[in-house]
Formats: structure tokens, sequence, C-alpha cells
């Protein structure tokens, strides 16, 4: 059944003429079914899915006693309470960061956007923005990641890449990681992560198993539980193209509406999806602009029939 479902996916999607690259299925653990465009597996930018891993630092983080979902954005930047920036930024909290509800007036800029390889001082961009002060409206921004991201390294010292390096990527088995920095040095963290298939898979096991790898708790498990369940209603920011998107959103993860299930998801076509009471991990790398259309076969051909 696995097998046949998988193969109807890359099916649908290569008779699309879609550019996929990498996928695999793992189910109890086990890989059961997989595809490669390439012989050789390369490490890629997995793009969104970075904010997912992002999450995992902070739950990891907040375990340690470095910060909470409390914590004020301001109190761990308190130098800018002498500047003038918008008030409504004093509000703002590491829940709203995590769950895109920060109230900012604009997304900011993404990957490709001209701001992105022109502003030197991200964090400073960021504080100098309008803010609406209006928590109810959640709205998907590279920029809530990175300043979680920024936030953690200032509690802890160490740059996103570093804090995780031992106490997550090599753990699962993901050594010598690969994160882009800003032009400050800092993880881009809302993208930037570069994986192969069989790394994002392993990130897959990990969430399936909320936070356990090879029976330790990397994660805290609580935690991930909380994360990967629909904490905010995103349905206002519908796309009727990508049937897979707006369904609820967590701590940096989407939301399936079947139960106990949720994906992460990145630009031209990186995803991984969770259905944990299957126990079921679907990994994909793409590269294809109309990467909609990829998850749309994935939801349609794979995710509804489990």
């Amino acid at each position: 059944m696995y097998n046949k479902l998988f193969d109807n996916f890359i099916k649908k999607t290569l008779d699309d003429d879609l550019n996929i690259l990498y996928a695999q299925m793992h189910k109890d653990g086990k890989l059961v079914s997989e595809y490669s465009a390439m012989n050789a597996k390369v490490r890629l930018n997995i793009m969104s899915i970075s904010k997912s891993f992002v999450s995992c630092a902070f739950g990891i983080a907040e375990k340690e006693g470095l910060i909470s979902r409390d914590t004020k954005l301001i109190d761990i930047f308190p130098e800018y309470k002498n500047k003038n920036i918008d008030r409504n930024i004093y509000d703002i909290t590491m829940e709203d960061l995590l769950t895109m509800r920060s109230g900012q007036k604009d997304k900011l800029f993404f990957n490709e956007s001209p701001e992105r390889y022109v502003v030197k001082d991200w964090i400073d961009y960021f504080f100098n923005q309008e803010f609406t002060g209006n928590k109810n409206n959640w709205l998907y921004s590279n920029f809530c990641s990175y300043m979680v991201s920024c936030c953690i390294e200032r509690v802890s010292g160490a740059n996103l890449l570093e804090y995780l390096r031992y106490r997550f990527f090599e753990k699962i088995g993901i050594t010598n990681p690969d994160w882009t920095l800003c032009p400050q040095g800092h993880v881009h963290a809302a993208n930037g992560l570069y994986l192969t298939i069989d790394e994002l898979s392993k990130f897959g096991e990990l969430l399936r198993n909320y936070g356990y790898f090879n029976g330790e708790e990397v994660v805290p498990a609580e935690y991930l539980k909380l994360a990967t369940s629909k904490l905010v209603d995103n349905s206002a920011s519908y796309d009727n193209e990508r049937i897979y998107r707006a369904k609820g959103y967590g701590y940096q993860f989407h939301i399936n509406p079947e139960s106990n299930s949720f994906h992460c998801a990145g630009k031209y076509g990186q995803f991984v999806v969770v259905a944990e009471q299957k126990e079921v991990v679907i990994s994909v790398i793409s590269f294809e602009e109309k990467y909609g259309k990829i998850g749309n076969n994935l939801y349609k051909e794979v995710i509804e029939k489990l």
C-alpha cells in the first residue's frame, strides 16, 4: 500500500513535468520507498523547513532555562528601549514570534527579495519597522524566525548553528551542518539550512517520535507536541492553489486537518510530512517554481489516502 501511494505521487509529479529531485517515505522508522533524480545525495537548501529547526532550538533553550515563551523581545534587546521605535514592539513575546503573530504591518523581505542583498543589519531593520499591535493577525514572515534565532544567540552566547551543533544536529546524525549567515554573522534561521534527503528524513523521524531519537529525548517531547498542534487559525491566508496550506499553524509548523498530522514546507518544493498515527514520514527536496503543485500531489496522492 505505502509503496503504491508513494509511486503514484512520484508518477503524477513527473507526469506534470515538475522538477522533483529527491523523495523518501519511511514507515515505522524504516525506508520503504525512495526516488532520486541524481545518483549523489547532495545537500541542498531546504528553505523554510529551516523554520521548524528554529522551533526545536527554542524548545531546547526553554528547557535549559535560557528563555521562555513569555520572554519579551525588547528585554533581549534592551538597547532599543532608548531608541525611537514603534511602541507595539514592547509587547512582542517569543510566543508571538513563534506563531507568526508579531503584529508586523508588512511581511518584510524574503530570501530572494532585493533588500536581502543590500540590508546590512537585519536586527536593526526589524526594530525600525511599523507594527500594528494586532496579534490576532497571522502574517507569515521570515523575520519572526530570524528574531527567535537572534534571541537564542543573545541568551546562549552562540549563534543558532553552534548552539544546535552538539545539542541537536550531532545527536540525530547530521554532522558538519551548513547554515547560511546574514551580513552580521547571525544565522539566517528562516531558510538557508542545507541537508541531504537522508538528513531531512532523520529530522522527520525525530518529529514523528516527538523529540526522541534513538531513545534519547533530543527536543522536549511536551514542547514538540504543543509546537505541532493547531495554535493559530491561519485560514484567512488561504491559498486556493495550494490545498495543503492554511489549515492551522503551531510553533513554526504547518498543521494538517488529519489527526496527529503536520508538515514542514519550503519554497520550491521542500516538504517533511508526519502522519504520526500511521507512523509515516515523507520527505521531499525539489527545485520547482510551481512547487505548489508538488505539494498538492503529495497531499492528494498520499496524505489523504493514508
